[in-house]
């Protein structure tokens, strides 16, 4: 990462200390990663205690993947469909197993339904956040998309002057181009196909 904080300064044209740089950098590598689903764990969650249908999601996660109870594999669905199925005469085996994810001012949290029964082990495959790296460290993310942090930790540091928001938004948008290129390419990495070069400029439109 110490080479992407040299890059900053120079991309940004003012002086910013490498602490700075690299709380910024780190921001924008783990919202690269976690948006991309670049990052997999399996978890697993608190046993059931066959009233509870609702599990913290740990803050590391990013998205939720694919949840299993027991071993048997829920399907995603929308909150507002599970609640339905819970007020009503429903059972699994005719409808399913499902889970959602919600936000509460606690964080996430996962909703199953029905219910797991009690010592239920729920485990979950979830895109998870790295860890913030140092300068000696270097992204998880292809060099490819390197130049992408820098320009996410430049919209950062532009956003601060109020005269520099329109070029915080140009990198702000580049950057979320980036991110979404990034997630195709994971995609396409899992299904075989090989990586595809991604052009990142820097506000003068030359090539980072």
């Amino acid at each position: 990462m110490g080479q992407l904080a040299a890059d900053l300064t120079d991309v940004i044209g003012f002086d910013v200390t490498q602490a700075k740089a690299l709380e910024w950098l780190n921001e924008r590598h783990k919202t690269m990663v976690g948006r991309g689903l670049g990052l997999k764990k399996t978890l697993t969650l608190a046993a059931g205690d066959g009233t509870s249908f609702e599990f913290s999601v740990p803050a590391s996660v990013a998205e939720v993947v694919r949840v299993r109870v027991n071993g048997r594999r829920y399907e995603h669905k929308a909150r507002d469909e599970i609640e339905q199925l819970q007020f009503s005469e429903a059972s699994a085996p005719s409808y399913g197993r499902f889970f959602a994810v919600e936000a509460d001012e606690n964080g996430d949290v996962l909703v199953i339904w029905p219910t797991p029964p009690d010592a239920a082990v729920v485990t979950l495959l979830a895109a998870v956040y790295p860890d913030d790296l140092d300068a000696s460290q270097t992204p998880i993310v292809p060099d490819a998309f390197a130049g992408a942090i820098v320009q996410g930790a430049a919209a950062t540091g532009y956003a601060f002057d109020p005269e520099q928001l329109s070029t915080a938004a140009v990198f702000e948008q580049a950057f979320s181009n980036s991110c979404t290129e990034y997630r195709a390419w994971v995609k396409r990495r899992l299904a075989g196909a090989g990586p595809r070069t991604i052009r990142v400029v820097d506000r003068g439109g030359r090539a980072l």
